[in-house]
C-alpha cells in the first residue's frame, strides 16, 4: 500500500514538469549575506544602472550595482537578444523589465530600496523616452526622459499641491512652462535651473497680476503690475519690488510718475492727483520729502520743504493773484509770515538777446531779485559776482522759464525747464544739454519717463501717448530703436525691434482677438520669414511675407485639417501648390486669387485622378478621369459638368 502511494506521487511529479524546460544555470558569486546568486547561462548579463536614490524629488541619478552580487531570476526568454527579467538588487531595488544588449532597453520598472519608483522606457541601462517617477513624499512626474533625467515635456506634482506643467532638461525646469500653485497663484512663462528667468505672468487668486521679466524667481526688469484694487505700477523693478523710473495710477484717476525705491515713492517725481492738483518735487518713503512744489485747484501754489508728507522748513505760498506769502512752517502750519518779501534789486545790460531777461539767483538764505533788459548797442559790466554752483530762476524772451540748479555758468544738475509751447522738462542737466534720467511732458498729453543723452531721448524709457499706446524699451536720437514693447489702446502688443520709431527686425505682435504674428518686420510691415496664427478661426500660416501680406512660399493650415503647401502672391494662392484635404483628398497644381487655376491633378478619396484644366476651382477645358481599376475617360468640362 506504501509503495502504491510512492508510484501515484512519482506520476503526478511527472506530470507536473513535463512541459518545463530546463535550463543550464551558473554561480556567479555570493553577497553580503552569503547567499549565492544564480543566473541563466545565456551570456546575457544585466547593464549597471546610476540613480541618486534618496527619496526626495529629484533623484534621477546612477548608483551602481555590482554585477557578481546580484541575486536575480529570468522570466521567459523572448530571443538570445531580449529578455524579460527580475532583479532583486543587494541594497534593496528591484527592477522588473526588458533586457537587449546586456542593458535595461525598453519597458521596464525600477523600485528603489527607499520607495521611489520608476515606470517607463529604457536605453542603455538609463530612463529614456516616456516614464512615470513616483517619490515615496507623494511627487509625482510624468513627462520625457533623456539620459537618465528628465529632459523635454512633463508634468511635476508636488506632495504640498503645486504643479509644473512644461519643458525640462537636464532634471531642471527649463524653457517654457506653467507652475500652478495649491492656492490658485498661476506663473506661465520662461524657466531656468528651476527658476523663473525671463519674460512671464503671474497671477495670484487675490486678482493682482504681473507681466514682465524676471530673473532667478524675482521680479527684475521691466514689467506690469495691477492690483485686483484697480491700481497699475508700469516701470521697472529689482528684487521684486519697484525699483527706478516708473509710474502708478490708481483707480481713483491719481496718477504718480517718477522714483521708486523698494516699492515706495522714494527720489523726484511727480503726483497728478484726480481732482487737478498736482505735486512735483521729492519724496521719501511714499511722502512729499525734501523741496517740492504744490499746485491747488483753486490756482494756488506752495513752493517750499516738506518733510514725511507736511510743510516743514521754509516756504511760500503764491496766491492766484499774485500774492506771496513766504514763511517758516512745522508740520503743515506757518509760524513765521514775511509778506512779499523781496533782498534788493540789481541790474545786468546784456547785447545779446538770447540771454535771459529775468534771473532770480538763490544762494544760501539770500534771494536777490535780477532784472534784465536787451538793448543792442550798448554792453554794462556784471554788478552781481558770479558763483560756481547757484539755484536759478530765468525767463527767456521766447517765453520759456527754468527753474534749476546752475553751475560753471550753464544749467547742471536737477532743474525745471518749462518752453513756451507748453512742453515741460523735469530732470537732470548737463552742460545745458538735457543729460540723465528725467520726464518730458507735451501739451497734447504725450509724456516721456527714461534717460537723456545730449539734449534728447537716448538709452531705456517709457513713451505714453496720449491716445492712451505706451512702449516701454530702447531710444536713440529721439526715437524707438533697439529692443522694446509697444502696447496700443486696444491692448494690441508688439515686443520685439524697433529701428526709428517702426517694427524692424525680430518681433512678436499678440491681438486682443487672440491672433499672433511671430517673425520679421521691415518698416512696420511683416515681412521676410514668419509664423500667422488666427485664434477663432484655428487657421495658420508659416513662410514668406511682403509688406503685410503672404508673399512667396509658405503652408496654410486650417482648424479642419486641411493643408495648402506653395506659393502665395499678396496674401492669396497663386502660382504651383499642393492642397490636401482632411479627407485625403489632394490638388496638386495651378492656382490664382485662391482657387485651382490652370492645370491641375485631383486625386479622390476612391482613388480616381482627375488631371486637366481649371478655371475659378472649377474644371473646365481639355482633362481625362482615371478610375481606381485603371479605366481612362477623356472629355470637356464646363463648370465642372462634363460636356463631351
Amino acid at each position: 500500500m506504501q509503495i502504491d502511494k510512492c508510484l501515484i506521487l512519482c506520476y503526478i511529479l511527472l506530470l507536473a514538469f513535463e512541459s518545463v524546460e530546463c535550463r543550464r544555470f551558473r554561480k556567479l558569486g555570493k553577497d553580503d549575506t552569503g547567499l549565492v546568486a544564480l543566473e541563466a547561462d545565456d551570456d546575457d548579463d544585466h547593464g549597471s544602472f546610476k540613480f541618486d536614490d534618496d527619496g526626495e524629488g529629484d533623484s534621477t541619478k546612477p548608483d551602481k550595482h555590482d554585477d557578481d552580487t546580484v541575486l536575480g531570476h529570468e522570466g521567459e526568454v523572448n530571443d538570445e537578444q531580449n529578455t524579460v527579467r527580475t532583479i532583486d538588487y543587494p541594497n534593496g531595488d528591484h527592477y522588473e523589465g526588458t533586457f537587449k544588449d546586456g542593458e535595461k532597453n525598453g519597458n521596464g520598472t525600477f523600485v528603489f530600496a527607499s520607495g521611489t519608483k520608476y515606470v517607463g522606457n529604457f536605453k542603455n541601462g538609463k530612463f529614456n523616452g516616456k516614464g512615470i517617477m513616483t517619490w515615496k513624499n507623494g511627487e509625482r512626474y510624468v513627462g520625457d526622459f533623456v539620459g537618465g533625467e528628465r529632459s523635454g515635456h512633463g508634468r511635476y506634482y508636488f506632495s504640498n499641491g503645486n504643479k509644473y506643467i512644461g519643458n525640462f532638461k537636464n532634471g531642471a525646469k527649463n524653457g517654457k512652462g506653467t507652475f500652478i500653485y495649491a492656492d490658485g497663484t498661476k506663473y506661465v512663462g520662461s524657466f531656468v535651473d528651476d527658476w523663473f528667468n525671463g519674460k512671464g505672468v503671474m497671477t495670484w487668486k487675490n486678482g493682482n497680476s504681473y507681466e514682465g521679466d524676471y530673473v532667478n524667481g524675482s521680479r527684475d526688469g521691466s514689467g506690469t503690475f495691477k492690483f485686483a484694487t484697480g491700481a497699475v505700477y508700469v516701470g521697472p523693478f529689482k528684487n521684486g519690488d519697484f525699483n527706478g523710473e516708473g509710474v502708478m495710477t490708481w483707480k481713483s484717476g491719481d496718477r504718480y510718475e517718477g522714483s521708486f525705491v523698494n516699492d515706495k515713492r522714494t527720489g523726484r517725481g511727480i503726483l497728478y492727483f484726480a481732482n487737478g492738483e498736482v505735486y512735483t518735487g521729492s519724496f521719501r518713503n511714499d511722502k512729499f520729502h525734501g523741496y517740492g512744489v504744490y499746485r491747488y485747484k483753486n490756482g494756488n501754489a506752495f513752493k517750499g520743504n516738506w518733510e514725511n508728507g507736511m510743510k516743514n522748513g521754509k516756504g511760500k505760498i503764491i496766491y492766484g493773484d499774485g500774492t506771496i506769502k513766504e514763511s517758516v512752517w512745522k508740520n503743515d502750519e506757518p509760524i513765521t509770515i514775511f509778506d512779499n518779501v523781496q533782498c534788493g534789486k540789481l541790474h545786468k545790460i546784456h547785447k545779446n538777446d538770447k540771454e535771459p531777461v529775468e534771473d532770480t539767483e538763490q544762494r544760501g538764505d539770500i534771494h536777490a531779485e535780477q532784472e534784465y533788459e536787451i538793448e543792442d548797442s550798448v554792453k554794462h559790466k556784471e554788478q552781481v559776482e558770479d558763483v560756481k554752483s547757484s539755484f536759478r530762476k530765468i525767463n527767456y524772451p521766447n517765453g520759456d522759464h527754468y527753474e534749476g540748479e546752475f553751475k560753471n555758468g550753464d544749467k547742471n544738475g536737477n532743474g525745471t525747464l518749462i518752453f513756451a509751447s507748453g512742453t515741460t522738462y523735469v530732470g537732470l542737466f548737463k552742460n545745458g544739454e538735457f543729460n540723465g534720467k528725467g520726464m518730458m511732458t507735451w501739451k497734447n498729453g504725450d509724456r516721456y519717463i527714461g534717460v537723456f543723452s545730449n539734449g534728447q531721448r537716448n538709452g531705456h524709457g517709457i513713451y505714453y501717448y496720449a491716445d492712451g499706446t505706451i512702449y516701454d524699451g530702447t531710444f536713440k536720437n529721439g526715437k524707438k530703436t533697439g529692443k522694446g514693447t509697444l502696447v496700443d489702446p486696444k491692448g494690441n502688443k508688439y515686443v520685439g525691434s524697433f529701428l526709428d520709431d517702426t517694427f524692424n527686425g525680430k518681433g512678436v505682435m499678440t491681438y486682443t482677438d487672440g491672433n499672433r504674428y511671430e517673425g520679421d518686420f521691415v518698416n512696420g510691415k511683416k515681412h521676410g520669414f514668419g509664423t500667422l496664427k488666427f485664434a477663432a478661426e484655428g487657421i495658420k500660416y508659416v513662410g514668406s511675407f511682403k509688406n503685410g501680406d503672404y508673399n512667396g512660399k509658405g503652408v496654410l493650415t486650417w482648424k479642419s485639417g486641411d493643408r495648402f503647401e506653395g506659393t502665395f502672391v499678396d496674401g492669396e494662392r497663386t502660382g504651383q501648390g499642393n492642397y490636401y484635404y482632411a479627407t485625403g483628398e489632394m490638388y496638386t497644381g495651378s492656382f490664382l486669387n485662391g482657387n485651382m487655376h490652370g492645370y491641375g491633378v485631383f486625386r479622390y478619396q476612391n482613388g480616381d485622378v482627375f488631371k486637366g484644366d481649371w478655371k475659378n476651382g472649377k474644371k473646365n477645358g481639355k482633362g481625362k478621369i482615371i478610375y481606381g481599376d485603371g479605366e481612362v475617360k477623356k472629355g470637356v468640362w464646363k463648370n465642372d459638368k462634363q460636356i463631351q
